[in-house]
């Protein structure tokens, strides 16, 4: 009977291991320099080669001729080992001998003086299988061993051994091995087999054996047994299952131009494969375009083989990073729902449509893309546009009629009809009222009531975020540069006092405001964007100037914006102000009691209970303090709304009286 290829090429020295180099190197320099461990613990992935390097290092251990650190592999200790004959060494199947019994029997024979050799090695493969009694039954012996015994312990999943074993072993990792270094191997097995095979069947062999040696080693030996004369793709993709990289490279690079074609080849490719390992296949391969969409040198060091670092090169340019990641996101999902067992053709539709949604985004690109080149072009003309208007100087005419507020819309509508809307790409704040009055002298109009009622005409869209030219020339829109100071604790809950019995609305926005000071002048860094705006507003403007003088200055600040209260308030303000003084509220006149009053008591009880606890005078409408602090917040504007049966009188003869209901109505 003919030995299998992984077994017939297993490695018999050091220098045979592949992709273990630094596990390699650890055992070599332990050999060289006589510092050999009594316990060794080798994890790693399967295939990675740990079992045979424990029989290499047993022979190294017991060899009687060694090459250096390599086992000569002619001695009879080296040819027992090797045929698994030796005494010596004892190899134990961890998974079957799991028990404590087995533990307690190796214990027994561990006292025993070795046969025929130097040492006597114990490897115990898969050890994490051993039961909890079975390792602490080890744990006294692992730990102080007879000075001729050696542990080797391997395993797939470390994480299962005891901390208490792990910490009494040398750990030294196994890695998965390269595609790369598997394929060289596998071209060297079939230089020795003298079997001939094309380099893409055996990179497909390598790619899928997942970094396992012997899982290579084994599908290579059943595509050589279909194969006629030569080992080609399609032998592999008929032994192995269809999904092979090269299809998925003809399949993605088709995908733009093929329509229906690349759904039936997807579906032709998941009959004749694993839907999880087609996904799997192609997320390398998308991962790969990925990088090299983003790094185009970055190809070089894949581990590819040359047609697949080719295909990237070419295909890169084709595709936009966002792109690839939306479609490897997609592809992390397919995995898992093929993993769960989804249906083939619903895993399918699945992928179409996430390919249909980067194809729309690429659109989306594309517009998106159109828009800012027609955008940059048009900015460009306005700008030039801009430069040239701004060296000739400005009629006086023009610039006493850009005065006022109907300066300003004039102003806004002559830029639209001008063109010069590209001029301010984003919208500009809209500066304070009542700047240009500071600046420029002018007579004051007089005080005017606001109108609810025609509201004026609005400009257009853009129009309503150009500032004025008078504006942008005169506006105190920056804090001067002071070296500003914090308040102290007591200065701030002083102003905020003196602010709360002023005005209540500005006490409200002023309560995450932190207080800072510099030569006289006063400055509010505040911390919410709409209370910033809010007392931006005239009329606050004009409150904060009044509820706190004594300051040169008064600015606001939020972020890198900043706001200097005008210290001349505008006509406007000053009305509104003078007409309604937002700290008083109505005072109600009194009414009959709404609830029958209990019951009088004797009057020296009376007496004596009016002295010791005398009553507040009571307002004479319902909740009459709640009723004052809301007519303080909303300035005044309290509707109290009666119920019907309330008007109409009950039973108990408490109906509210007219003077009542003329309380209702003023307030």
């Amino acid at each position: 009977m003919a030995v299998s290829l992984y077994r017939q090429y297993r490695p018999q020295t050091f220098a045979e291991v592949v992709g273990q180099d630094a596990a390699i190197d650890v055992l070599s320099h332990s050999l060289s320099s006589g510092r050999i461990g009594h316990a060794y613990l080798f994890s790693g992935p399967r295939g990675c080669g740990k079992t045979s390097v424990a029989r290499i290092l047993a022979k190294a251990l017991n060899c009687t001729a060694p090459d250096g650190n390599e086992p000569c592999g002619k001695c009879p200790n080296c040819l027992a080992i090797t045929a698994g004959e030796s005494l010596d060494v004892v190899e134990i199947d961890g998974a079957s001998n799991n028990s404590v019994d087995e533990v307690r029997e190796l214990k027994s024979h561990v006292t025993l003086a070795p046969f025929s050799s130097k040492y006597k090695v114990y490897i115990i493969d898969e050890v994490h299988m051993l039961s909890t009694a079975a390792f602490n039954a080890l744990l006294k012996t692992l730990e102080e061993p007879p000075s001729y015994v050696v542990f080797i312990l391997a395993t797939t999943e470390p994480h299962k051994v005891p901390v208490t074993i792990r910490s009494r072993c040398q750990h030294i990792p196994f890695h998965s091995i390269g595609a790369r270094r598997i394929f060289e191997q596998l071209t060297r097995v079939c230089e020795w087999e003298k079997v001939a095979a094309q380099p893409e069947a055996l990179w497909e062999v390598a790619r899928q054996a997942d970094g396992a040696m012997r899982d290579a080693l084994s599908m290579l030996e059943q595509v050589i047994n279909r194969a006629a004369s030569e080992v080609t793709l399609a032998d592999v993709e008929a032994t192995l299952g269809a999904g092979s990289r090269p299809a998925l490279e003809r399949w993605l690079a088709g995908l733009r131009e093929a329509g229906p074609a690349s759904y039936t080849g997807l579906k032709e490719m998941f009959e004749g494969g694993s839907p999880q390992r087609v996904f799997e296949e192609l997320f390398s391969l998308v991962r790969n375009l990925w990088l090299t969409a983003r790094w185009p040198d970055v190809a070089e060091s894949l581990d590819v083989s040359e047609q697949e670092k080719a295909f990237l090169q070419k295909e890169a340019p084709r595709w936009k990073p966002d792109e690839l990641r939306s479609l490897l996101a997609s592809l992390v999902n397919l995995i898992t729902q093929a993993r769960q067992g989804v249906r083939s053709d619903v895993l399918a539709g699945l992928l179409m449509l996430a390919l249909g949604q980067t194809d729309e985004l690429t659109r989306r690109d594309s517009v998106a893309a159109f828009g800012r080149s027609a955008m940059s072009k048009r900015g460009a003309v306005a700008s030039r546009r801009l430069d040239q208007t701004a060296d000739q100087p400005e009629p006086p005419a023009r610039r006493a009629s850009l005065r006022g507020p109907e300066g300003d819309a004039a102003l806004a509508r002559s830029a639209v009809s001008e063109g010069s809307v590209g001029r301010f790409p984003e919208a500009m704040p809209v500066q304070a009222a009542g700047s240009v009055e500071a600046s420029v002298p002018q007579e004051k109009p007089a005080p005017r009531r606001r109108q609810k009622t025609e509201p004026p005409e609005p400009l257009p869209p853009v129009a309503e975020a150009l500032p004025s030219r008078a504006e942008e020339v005169s506006q105190p829109s920056a804090a001067p540069v002071l070296n500003w100071q914090p308040v102290s604790g007591e200065t701030a809950a002083q102003l905020l006092s003196q602010v709360q019995e002023a005005d209540f609305t500005l006490y409200c926005g002023l309560l995450d405001a932190a207080f800072l000071e510099a030569e006289g002048n006063l400055l509010l860094d505040m911390g919410s964007r709409y209370n910033y705006e809010t007392l931006r507003l005239e009329r606050n403007c004009a409150g904060l100037v009044r509820v706190l003088p004594g300051h040169k200055g008064i600015f606001l600040r939020h972020g890198e914006d900043t706001f200097a209260c005008p210290a001349e308030l505008p006509p406007q303000a000053e009305a509104e102000v003078e007409e309604k003084p937002a700290e008083k509220a109505p005072v109600p006149k009194k009414r009959a009691p709404r609830f029958t009053p209990p019951p009088e008591e004797s009057g020296e009880e009376a007496g004596a209970g009016a002295q010791e606890n005398p009553e507040p005078a009571r307002s004479g409408l319902p909740f009459g303090a709640l009723m004052k602090d809301i007519s303080r917040v909303m300035r005044g504007e309290v509707v109290l709304v009666r119920h019907r049966e309330e008007e109409a009188g009950g039973g108990d003869g408490d109906a509210p009286s007219e003077e009542s209901r003329e309380e209702g109505s003023e307030a």
